[in-house]
């Protein structure tokens, strides 16, 4: 969602992260895009270390 929005009060009930996007500050994006992903990556440690693949080959690379 964008800075300048108002979040719906539905929304706020969830239980998610909320990243907000500046509609003029496109250049803080990386940041946004950044936060998302080590936020992505903390859940599935915690969550769902199974999906991980750091030092994993896949098995579809494996000859």
């Amino acid at each position: 969602m964008y800075d300048d929005q108002k979040m719906d009060n539905n929304v706020a009930k969830w239980s998610v992260n909320v990243l907000k996007l500046s509609r003029t500050k496109r250049h803080l994006d990386r940041a946004i895009l950044a936060r998302f992903w080590e936020a992505l990556d903390r859940y599935i440690i915690k969550n769902k270390p199974h999906l991980r693949t750091a030092n994993k080959v896949p098995s579809h690379y494996a000859s």
